[in-house]
């Protein structure tokens, strides 16, 4: 894998069979799947991680913090 890059606060990187990936707290934040407590901002890592697995898909087992920019894309439409 590439090394990590960053655009515009997202974190990801292009492996060698030319698959973009993505940080998945760096996707989550950014679509707005966030609760804000005390000023204090916060993954919902229970609806990310459901509808992740609704799409089948699995970040501990593939890539650990990281999902296929496909996937992101389809996480987006969510």
């Amino acid at each position: 894998m590439n090394e990590l890059m960053i655009v515009d606060n997202v974190r990801g990187c292009i492996d060698e069979d030319g698959t973009a990936w993505v940080h998945i707290e760096d996707a989550a934040r950014g679509l707005g799947f966030i609760n804000i407590q005390n000023g204090v901002e916060y993954v919902r890592w229970t609806r990310v991680n459901a509808y992740l697995k609704e799409l089948g898909f699995s970040p501990q087992v593939v890539k650990p913090n990281l999902i296929p920019e496909s996937i992101f894309y389809r996480l987006a439409m969510k």
